[in-house]
């Protein structure tokens, strides 16, 4: 039976103070370099981890890099398929308007011969009448002047009335006619 009992400290030796404090002061070393060691470790993985996290990262921004350029190349690829498509195609509007314009310059070329082959005819017609409306007024002036009648004893005509045959052998119409003629025929030609 214990019947009093006092807890204290003991107060050992110097030598052996010095003893338990080295032991401590080692195993709080061994401790210290233990957590020193662990902590290096965590920071080697954490320092492996953001090392791992970097390399993911730049290999992400790589093929961002690599997509971005393709996508690039595709658009350009596109753009220069679509402009070559414009450009054969223009160039095929103007194969098509130079081909037309050959035709409407053939065709204004033929439009303007038969126009002055039209206006030489017109000329020489012209001149024909002219000369009959002047030899049939020198008739009718000289038969005026001699007092002979102006109408002719026989009228050829393909009129069935003789009325038009005597005003057309007169020379109404003919007078009418050709100075018509002559206006129109300067307007066009330029030519009094």
């Amino acid at each position: 039976e214990i019947i009093q009992v006092v807890i204290y400290d003991p107060v050992y030796e110097p030598t052996i103070q010095r003893q338990i404090g080295a032991r401590f002061k080692s195993k709080m070393q061994a401790i210290v370099a233990m957590s020193e060691a662990r902590l290096r470790k965590a920071e080697q993985k954490t320092a492996e981890a953001a090392g791992e996290k970097n390399v993911e990262q730049q290999r992400y921004d790589q093929l961002v890099v690599n997509i971005k350029e393709e996508t690039d190349a595709e658009s350009e690829k596109q753009v220069q398929v679509l402009l070559a498509q414009r450009d054969a195609e223009v160039a095929e509007i103007d194969k098509q308007a130079k081909g037309w314009g050959g035709k409407a310059e053939k065709e204004k070329g033929r439009g303007d011969a038969t126009a002055k082959r039209l206006l030489q005819e017109a000329d020489s017609n012209l001149e024909i009448k002219l000369t009959a409306i002047k030899a049939k007024h020198k008739a009718l002036a000289y038969a005026i002047a001699n007092g002979q009648p102006i109408v002719p004893a026989i009228i050829l005509s393909d009129e069935v009335s003789g009325e038009n045959a005597y005003i057309q052998a007169m020379g109404m119409n003919s007078m009418d006619e050709l100075s018509r003629k002559m206006t129109s025929q300067s307007a066009k030609t330029g030519r009094p």
